[in-house]
């Protein structure tokens, strides 16, 4: 069930497989896991607390984040980062993936409330020459620009709602179709997304579909405003 799966991620498992397993699906997550195996831990020094990447700050909440960051790049789960605008989440997206198995890969940004709506599928998924007026050549969309690496979904709850099955399949079965194709394609990314306040709230607000929620909120970090770290 989406409930234990969501449970042993947070348990500390790195990853989870729906039955029936695809010989496939079940290779990439060994070697997943055979990867984040390999990774140096973080030595038991002083500065094991100090701040990642461009971070500031040692306080309490900072070095519970740190922690967090560290634990999700060994995972491959989707992580879900949240907080207020100003508090960080595109630089602990980036960081993750920087400390992750996946870091030789790119790290592809998607702001879901920039993009106009109209735009937003092509962005996403691409599309093929003539898919539509003014495609005068085939577009690689993030996803697949993404592959190998780590695709950030920011703002997600700002994603039109027409959109919101579309992406929740391409989460179910880790396949892409282009605009204007007829041929669906694989790709092996990870998903990080990043939401403004309280993830629930958004699908409580009817600004996210509850199935897509559970989907994306597996490893959930929260990002503490400088009033709760004022030292």
């Amino acid at each position: 069930s989406v409930d234990r799966a969501v449970s042993a991620i947070r348990a500390g498992a790195l990853d989870f497989l729906v039955k029936p397993v695809a010989e496939a699906r079940l290779m990439e997550a060994v070697e997943a896991a055979h990867s984040a195996a390999n990774l140096a831990h973080p030595p038991k020094s002083p500065q094991a607390h100090a701040p990642l990447a461009e971070f500031i700050g040692i306080s309490e909440p900072m070095r519970a984040v740190y922690a967090q960051i560290r634990a999700a790049a060994r995972s491959v789960a989707p992580v879900c980062i949240w907080g207020e605008s100003g508090t960080g989440k595109e630089l602990a997206a980036a960081t993750i993936h920087r400390l992750s198995a996946r870091a030789h890969g790119p790290f592809i940004t998607v702001d879901c409330g920039a993009i106009p709506p109209d735009r937003l599928e092509s962005e996403l998924f691409g599309h093929r020459r003539g898919a539509f007026s003014g495609a005068i050549s085939d577009k690689p969309g993030a996803a697949e620009l993404a592959e190998g690496g780590t695709l950030f979904l920011d703002e997600i709850c700002e994603l039109h709602p027409a959109l919101q099955p579309k992406l929740l399949r391409f989460l179910q079965s880790g396949q892409i179709q282009p605009l204007g194709s007829d041929a669906p394609r694989r790709v092996n990314l990870r998903i990080i997304s990043s939401f403004s306040g309280p993830p629930l709230e958004a699908v409580r607000t009817g600004r996210l579909r509850e199935d897509l929620y559970y989907r994306l909120h597996v490893v959930p970090i929260r990002m503490p405003p400088l009033r709760e770290r004022p030292e």
